[in-house]
């Protein structure tokens, strides 16, 4: 049976297009323990995967988000640690400052230029010995979905006009 999760792209312009990335804490049972995400969770009962996305960033990042923010939603994709669960991620367009406050699931949160990641493509050797196409910035480096998510960002804010 799948299961669904949302994950909420928050971007932001102050002098630069920015993308907030969090860096989840290190934890037993969580598969992406220590890694560099977008804010986002599991579905709960009763509730649409947008609500998902906007309850995930607040708990995860402090951030309330409004229905006025979205600008767009991503095609679903699939861990391949977890292909059983379906991740939706939708698209947040965030027009004050906000400094993020990391949840009790986050270590830290951090605005990262989205040009300066996207443009600096790196092979990551995992702990098991693979080698993953990621991307990096000043010492963080995304690989896994969320790296596949900011691929087809990037192309969606191509599309829109917001990147050359």
């Amino acid at each position: 049976m799948s299961r669904r999760a949302a994950v909420a792209a928050l971007l932001r312009d102050v002098s630069r297009l920015e993308i907030l990335l969090v860096k989840r804490k290190d934890r037993p049972k969580d598969p992406w323990s220590g890694q560099i995400a977008l804010p986002g969770g599991m579905q709960r009962e009763k509730e649409q995967l947008l609500e998902t996305a906007m309850r995930e960033a607040e708990e995860e990042t402090g951030i309330s988000l409004s229905l006025e923010e979205l600008i767009g939603t991503l095609e679903p994709t699939k861990p391949r640690n977890k292909p059983e669960i379906e991740v939706v991620p939708f698209v947040f367009f965030i027009s004050r400052n906000e400094v993020p406050r990391p949840g009790e699931e986050i270590e830290f949160c951090l605005w990262v230029p989205l040009d300066e990641l996207l443009a600096n493509k790196i092979d990551e050797k995992l702990a098991n010995g693979r080698i993953v196409p990621a991307c990096a910035f000043e010492g963080i480096v995304v690989w896994g979905l969320t790296y596949r998510i900011l691929l087809d960002l990037f192309e969606f804010l191509k599309d829109l006009g917001i990147l050359t």
